[in-house]
């Protein structure tokens, strides 16, 4: 009874071991798969309905020593290019940001990646919003 105490105490300390280093692990191998120009090549949204107007979207994250910027450039319909930029901050895998006025995003995202080239980023607060980029740099 006693080996099993042991063995069971053991696994337990080598599974929390596992996790604790895996957790700070995947948040800066995901900051670093982040860093760079992504395009929006796919929405799913419960709250906008754009209907024929093409959209496009590019978003490129730089990481920096003392803050994280990011320019946003998107255009919809036939419109012209507007080009936003401010700053972002990943924690584990929520990422947020502040425009460059001032004002915080309008939501918080659970950013996944499917493989290095494909990031996914899903609203966390009110509609359910799915953004799917791939990189382009």
């Amino acid at each position: 009874m006693a080996i099993m105490k042991k063995i069971s105490v053991l696994f337990l300390f080598v599974v929390a071991v596992m996790l604790s280093g895996c957790k700070k692990a995947t948040n800066d191998d995901l900051y670093s798969l982040l860093i760079g120009e992504w395009e929006l090549v796919d929405y799913s949204t419960k709250s906008v309905t754009i209907g024929e107007e093409q959209v496009s979207v590019f978003i490129a994250f730089i990481g920096g020593t003392t803050t994280n910027e990011f320019s946003l450039r998107q255009n919809i319909g036939d419109g012209y290019l507007n080009t936003f930029t401010g700053t972002w901050t990943l924690s584990d895998n929520m990422l947020s940001g502040v425009y460059s006025d001032g004002t915080a995003w309008g939501n918080t995202y659970v950013v996944s990646m499917t493989d290095d080239d494909t990031m996914i980023m899903e609203t966390t607060v009110g509609t359910a919003e799915k953004y799917t980029y791939k990189r382009i740099e």
